[in-house]
């Protein structure tokens, strides 16, 4: 569970800093995003692997909110 704790703090922490710090210029802010999205793209795919889980799928919900 730690690990998904993990994963979904980095994204979130790299998503706003992004975000707040792009606001005035929304373009940019996207173009930023979606580069940080290609980097994150392993951590979410371990992410959705750890959602979808039997065993650990319900454990991490409400992590999610």
């Amino acid at each position: 569970m730690a690990c998904g704790e993990e994963a979904i703090s980095h994204i979130e922490q790299g998503a706003f800093s992004i975000a707040l710090e792009d606001i005035k210029d929304v373009a940019n802010m996207m173009n930023h995003l979606g580069t940080l999205a290609d980097e994150l793209s392993p951590v979410m795919r371990f992410l959705i692997s750890v959602c979808v889980s039997q065993e650990y799928g319900n454990k991490v919900k409400p992590y999610l909110v």
